[in-house]
C-alpha cells in the first residue's frame, strides 16, 4: 500500500470530503494500486494554499477505453489518464455553507429525514433559528463512523418543550417520547 497526496480545488474536494464523489479522474503519474491511501486536500488555486483533508482509499483503477471520448484523440488519453474508485471517508466531512448548521443523524433517524419526515426532537441548540439550514448526516454508532450520506433542510417553525414540566421523569425513563408528524386532515371531522 502506498499513500498519495493529492490537491482538489473547492467544490471537488467537499464532493469527495462528504462522500458524494466515488470516483475521480487523474492523471496517471503515480502508479495508483486499489488499497492505497489518499489524501485530498481543498486547494485555493487563486491563492495557492492548501487548507482542509481528508483520507480515502482506492477501491479500482479503471483505464479510458478506445474511442470513449468524441473530441479528444485516443493517445491524449490512453495511458495518460485513468479513473480511481474512491471509498467513503471514514469521517466523513462536511463544510456547510454560511450560518449552515451540521448534525449528526443516527440511521433510523437520518432515513425518516432523507424520506421526508417534517419533524426532528433534538436538544435546544444555539444557532438554530427559523429558516435556518440544516445538514444531517448519518453516523453509524456500529463503526464511530459517518456514512458520507448528507441531506439538508430547512427549518420551518422551532416549538421549545420542556417534557418535565407536562411529565415525571419517572414517566419519561419509562416510555420515552414520540414525535408524531402529520400532513394536514384528510378530511373534516
Amino acid at each position: 500500500m502506498t499513500e498519495h497526496k493529492l490537491k482538489s480545488e473547492e467544490q471537488i474536494y467537499l464532493a469527495i470530503a462528504s462522500g458524494q464523489r466515488r470516483v475521480d479522474p487523474r492523471l496517471n503519474d503515480r502508479n495508483f494500486q486499489p488499497g492505497d491511501e489518499v489524501t485530498f486536500a481543498r486547494y485555493d488555486a487563486a491563492t495557492g494554499t492548501e487548507g482542509a483533508e481528508v483520507k480515502v482509499k482506492l477501491t479500482h483503477i479503471a483505464r479510458f477505453a478506445p474511442g470513449l471520448f468524441a473530441r479528444i484523440s485516443d493517445e491524449t488519453l490512453q495511458g495518460r489518464y485513468q479513473l480511481i474508485g474512491l471509498s467513503r471517508p471514514n469521517e466523513a466531512v462536511v463544510i456547510p455553507p454560511s450560518g449552515a448548521v451540521t448534525l449528526k443523524a443516527w440511521p433510523e433517524n437520518f432515513a425518516a429525514i432523507a424520506q421526508g419526515s417534517r419533524v426532528d426532537l433534538r436538544a435546544a441548540r444555539p444557532g438554530i433559528k427559523r429558516s435556518s439550514t440544516i445538514l444531517y448526516q448519518e453516523f453509524l454508532p456500529d463503526t464511530g463512523a459517518y456514512s458520507g450520506n448528507v441531506a439538508a433542510r430547512a427549518v420551518r417553525h422551532i416549538t421549545p418543550w420542556t417534557p418535565t414540566a407536562h411529565y415525571t421523569p419517572e414517566l419519561l425513563r419509562e416510555h420515552g417520547v414520540v414525535v408524531l408528524g402529520w400532513k394536514g386532515l384528510e378530511q373534516k371531522l
